[in-house]
């Protein structure tokens, strides 16, 4: 890339940067005195709320892991395969499935996957209770 087009770029960049300082120092940033009684009253409900649902989000990806982890490790392989079985729909007919060691980690990495998607989206909604909760 140019150099002069990416000095051109910081400089605006810095610009528009100092632009939203000013604005904010212009217009001012609202505190909780600032709020009439029933919005400071709303204010706080929204904070005790998002103190709630920030243990709640952290505590259900905690529990998906844990439920994730105790059915691959945990439940005895004839439980484990009428379990597959039903969810999978595999015909009766067919051979008694092999649950190993190796078979059931195949498996956990399997379902980790969804998992790991829902334990990241239950972490982002930890960080944006955690940030409603300091106000």
């Amino acid at each position: 890339m140019n150099k002069s087009f990416c000095k051109t770029i910081k400089q605006y960049r810095f610009t528009l940067n100092y632009l939203i300082v000013q604005l904010f120092l212009e217009i001012g940033v609202p505190t909780l005195a600032s709020f009439s009684q029933p919005a400071a009253a709303a204010l706080a409900r929204i904070q005790s709320i998002s103190r709630w649902m920030r243990w709640l989000t952290l505590s259900g990806s905690i529990i998906a892991l844990m439920v994730v982890l105790l059915t691959w490790f945990w439940i005895p392989a004839s439980e484990l395969e009428a379990f597959l079985r039903e969810v999978l729909a595999v015909p009766a007919t067919w051979p008694a499935m092999q649950l190993s060691l190796t078979s059931r980690a195949i498996g956990f990495l399997i379902t980790g996957v969804g998992t790991g998607l829902l334990i990241c989206a239950l972490l982002q909604a930890h960080r944006m209770f955690s940030a409603f909760a300091q106000g």
